[in-house]
């Protein structure tokens, strides 16, 4: 996978903001989500939709477990949507699945989305 390739959908809700994870998450593309977290405030709570993560390494499983430890302290929470099987299982077998609401399907808030697209595909 090429860094170009990378990209995250998000999406404002009335109770949480989705960040839509497009490809892989590794340390190449990690700083991107990071980037797209970083735009909200801790106190938010963020649901991460995993269903187009192919792989995911040990750098982007670092980067969700501090976010979540993060935004817990601060009152927010990461919640991880859609996980396919290497993104879940890997969270089974680091048995962190306490950290996050893990949950299939598309049950969020519908009042006042607004969506974007952070993506590491150059300017024009």
């Amino acid at each position: 996978m090429e860094i170009d390739d990378f990209e995250v959908e998000v999406s404002n809700f009335a109770a949480c903001v989705v960040l839509a994870v497009h490809v892989e998450l590794d340390i190449g593309s990690a700083p991107i989500l990071q980037s797209a977290l970083d735009a909200h405030q801790p106190h938010e709570h963020v649901v991460i939709d995993c269903l187009g993560v192919s792989f995911i390494d040990s750098s982007g499983l670092q980067l969700i477990v501090s976010q979540a430890l993060h935004r817990q302290q601060s009152g927010g929470s990461v919640r991880l949507r859609n996980c396919r099987f290497p993104v879940r299982h890997l969270i089974d077998l680091t048995a962190l699945i306490n950290l996050f609401e893990v949950y299939d399907g598309t049950a969020l808030p519908h009042r006042g989305a607004a969506v974007g697209v952070i993506s590491a595909r150059p300017l024009p």
